[in-house]
């Protein structure tokens, strides 16, 4: 698929969010187009949250798509030990997706990824990458929880452990 259909496709599912009130943009990356977006968070009131969905062709007509959202932001460098730890601990309790910890940029992200059939109509697309995003907006906001209240200092890495390791 050629970038511009790439990027055709990415701005066709960014109206459905900006529809929703999301700031929506599609930007040009070294690695092709990118569609960028911020929303109401799900773990704060009045914050907001980071998206962003990108897709490239795969061989044999599959599209990969890839997304994140970024739910905490501003780690100080003397949390990033504890929020690995964190982080590796609640990873393994999820269906979907999982949570990294970026040190350059001071950010947790969610991130997944999954390929469809290129022949699927565009409509099709957007429904699967729209369940997809609310799916992990949905996980973010329950195991997410653990990881922003870490980060504000409202609980401990020993009382992560203990709720997750006995759900």
């Amino acid at each position: 698929m050629s970038e511009n259909k790439i990027k055709e496709y990415l701005e066709a599912i960014g109206s459905l969010f900006a529809e929703q009130g999301f700031d929506v943009t599609v930007e040009e990356k070294e690695d092709g187009p990118v569609l960028l977006m911020t929303g109401p968070s799900v773990l704060e009131e009045n914050g907001e949250m980071a998206y962003s969905v990108s897709m490239e062709s795969r061989e044999n007509g599959f599209w990969l798509f890839h997304l994140m959202l970024i739910p905490v932001m501003e780690i100080l460098p003397e949390q990033f030990s504890d929020m690995n730890d964190a982080i590796a601990v609640i990873n393994p309790t999820l269906t979907m997706g999982s949570y990294r910890l970026l040190e350059q940029g001071k950010m947790i992200l969610f991130s997944q990824g999954f390929l469809m059939d290129g022949d699927v109509a565009l409509k099709a697309v957007s429904t699967y990458l729209l369940r997809n995003l609310y799916a992990m907006e949905r996980t973010v906001g329950v195991t997410g929880q653990w990881l922003y209240q870490l980060c504000k200092g409202q609980c401990t890495l020993d009382e992560i452990k203990a709720v997750m390791t006995e759900e």
